[in-house]
């Protein structure tokens, strides 16, 4: 009986550890992270980076890195160019 506990914690314990977070990717391999109320993206290799290269708000403004409004907007849509997020129907956020 004990080993039949301890099989099922071990099998239950590694299951949690080795399952991968939820959410599929969008085009820019960026998901939202349920559990961290996050938003972050995988680079070709699977690396986590903390960002989009571009943003399109709920208002559709496309942001770039180098717009004063990027790490302000929190609601979007990620995309991997300025060009692609244009060609979704957003538009260019102006400085």
């Amino acid at each position: 009986m004990v080993r039949i506990l301890a099989a099922g914690f071990l099998l239950t314990f590694f299951a949690l550890t080795v399952s991968a977070h939820p959410g599929d990717k969008d085009e820019a391999g960026c998901h939202r992270d349920a559990n961290a109320g996050t938003m972050h993206c995988h680079d070709k290799e699977g690396s986590i980076l903390p960002w989009p290269p571009v943003k399109k708000s709920r208002e559709d403004i496309c942001h770039d890195r180098k717009s004063p409004w990027y790490d302000r907007t929190i609601h979007f849509e990620s995309f991997k160019s300025m060009q692609a997020c244009l060609e979704s129907g957003g538009r260019k956020y102006r400085s």
